[in-house]
């Protein structure tokens, strides 16, 4: 294990703390988690855009099961695992809409649910087409607050959850969505430092596109609120 330390060497800095940490364990276990951060590193330079635990831990080690339930938790104690794509379970994007979506397979009405549905990164990626466009995409960052707007939709909206910090794999697929339906956007974040950041990042997906996007609930009022 002290040889393998001396090699460590990460430019990221939640990296090279988690490194640092690895004294604390048990020489084996320290030299089995040394392996995963070296994969880890491996993983931002290739940066997938979305993926389940099985699918790093086969990236790592060559076995979808091969990292144990204790090593997920000092990973996950350590770093944001979800910053780079990876969950437990394949992601959601979360959508209230009245559009309907075309695919090879055939048209799905999404006017004709109550409520918002949950999409993951490959069903939006085999969308063709979105008829009718919407006048304007609006983002919200509170999940509660985007429940309760999705429970009363307004039809010519669509309404999309902006999971904190967009990751890469939410990113590709709204990108997809504005290539298919392009409209302005309205976005709301918590009117502080984290939130404004979020919305420009949200923002610039839409810039990118050339097209117009606008704080939603975000002025000095909603700050002091």
């Amino acid at each position: 294990w002290l040889q393998r330390r001396d090699t460590l060497d990460y430019a990221d800095a939640d990296l090279a703390a988690a490194a640092h940490d690895l004294d604390t364990c048990a020489p084996r276990t320290a030299l089995g988690r040394a392996d995963l951060l070296d994969a880890l590193a491996r993983w931002r330079r290739d940066r997938p855009t979305a993926a389940t635990r099985r699918d790093f831990s086969l990236f790592a080690r060559g076995d979808t099961k091969a990292i144990g339930d204790a090593d997920w938790t000092w990973l996950e104690e350590r770093l944001d695992l979800a910053a780079d794509g990876i969950v437990a379970h394949a992601p959601l994007l979360l959508v209230r809409a009245s559009f309907a979506c075309s695919t090879l397979a055939g048209r799905v009405e999404l006017g004709a649910l109550p409520g918002f549905i949950g999409l993951p990164p490959t069903a939006v990626a085999a969308i063709t087409g979105i008829e009718p466009a919407p006048r304007r995409w609006r983002l919200v960052e509170n999940r509660t607050v985007f429940d309760r707007l999705a429970a009363k939709h307004s039809a010519d909206e669509a309404l999309l959850w902006l999971p904190g910090y967009p990751p890469g794999w939410w990113s590709k697929a709204v990108r997809h969505l504005l290539r298919l339906a392009p409209a302005p956007a309205g976005i709301a974040c918590d009117p502080d430092p984290d939130g404004i950041a979020i919305a420009m990042l949200a923002g610039s997906l839409w810039q990118e596109c050339g097209l117009s996007w606008a704080p939603d609930q975000m002025d000095a009022d909603a700050l002091e609120r």
